[in-house]
């Protein structure tokens, strides 16, 4: 068994690793968000705010990776269910309103959070991870916390999914959204989105 390490970049199937690990009653530490599990004498760190920190190079570090634009669609889904259930708003932005106003993280942005003890770039991101593993196969990363960590297997349900999130929204709110996936783009909408995530799009290629 290993020390597992699992940053959260948004929007990359985090909720599901977390809310599936929430079941295994082996749950160590818990703040608003980061989490930290402990079995049989080692720990899985995972969560949003979770650091890097020295004594953890051994550790199996896992980075969970999303095609970019796609990325960006889900946070535009998540944020019209998230601004209902939090704030009781409906979010009736469109995708161009979405991109002049919503601050989104690059996956290096999300890694670099203030308490870390390195700083991630392109120039050592793949040096440091042991596996790089792209959301479509999501099933990769529950094979190794099952083999690595929890020395058993679970069931991982998909969580926070933009067709669950939509169809609550719309029954609680009483709205009539659809989900937005990346092929309702079109062009200038698609062009657009590349531009503004031109950093992100490089990274994303770049580990691959």
């Amino acid at each position: 068994m290993r020390n597992i390490w699992i940053p959260h970049i948004e929007k990359t199937g985090g909720m599901t690793l977390v809310h599936s690990l929430e079941k295994t009653n082996l749950l160590f530490y818990k703040e608003d968000i980061f989490q930290i599990y402990h079995n049989n004498g080692h720990y899985l760190h995972i969560h949003h705010n979770n650091p890097f920190k020295k004594g953890m190079e051994n550790w199996l570090k896992i980075l969970i990776i999303r095609e970019p634009v796609s990325r960006f669609i889900s946070a535009f889904n998540f944020q019209k269910w998230r601004s209902w259930f939090r704030y009781k708003e409906v979010d009736t932005r469109t995708i161009e309103e979405f991109m002049n106003s919503y601050e989104h993280k690059s996956h290096i942005e999300c890694l670099n959070t203030p308490s870390n003890d390195i700083i991630f770039s392109l120039d050592n991101i793949k040096n440091i991870f042991d596996y790089i593993i792209d959301i479509s196969e999501l099933h990769k990363v529950f094979k190794l916390i099952e083999d690595n960590f929890l020395g058993f297997s679970i069931e991982w349900e998909n969580h926070n999914t933009s067709e669950r999130n939509i169809k609550g929204l719309n029954k609680s709110a009483e709205t009539n959204f659809k989900v937005l996936k990346k092929e309702d783009l079109n062009e200038d909408q698609l062009n657009k989105l590349k531009i503004l995530l031109k950093d992100d799009i490089e990274f994303y290629e770049f580990v691959l």
